[in-house]
């Protein structure tokens, strides 16, 4: 498997913005979630996420620890939170 960097996440996140999408989080303290919608984009020199209305999930840059891309799945986690995305 390949090794993805954090710019290859944000490439393949920009080519799936505006697109439906599964969107599954998993936190250690809130639980697990999962919606089916289509997402923008939140990358600044900060986080990264996504909006969906006027809500933001993200994680902080500077905790990701894991990415990965792996055909129409997107995921990226820090301790204590995953966010996966599967394409349609």
């Amino acid at each position: 498997m390949a090794s993805h960097g954090i710019k290859d996440l944000i490439d393949t996140l920009k080519k799936t913005e505006g697109e439906n999408v599964w969107i599954y989080i998993s936190h250690d303290l809130y639980g697990n979630q999962s919606l089916k919608c289509a997402f923008q984009l939140l990358n600044n020199e900060k986080h990264l996420g996504f909006l969906i209305g006027s809500q933001e999930i993200y994680i902080e840059k500077d905790r990701i620890c894991n990415i990965g891309i792996e055909g129409e799945l997107i995921y990226f986690a820090d301790e204590i939170m995953c966010i996966k995305i599967r394409k349609l």
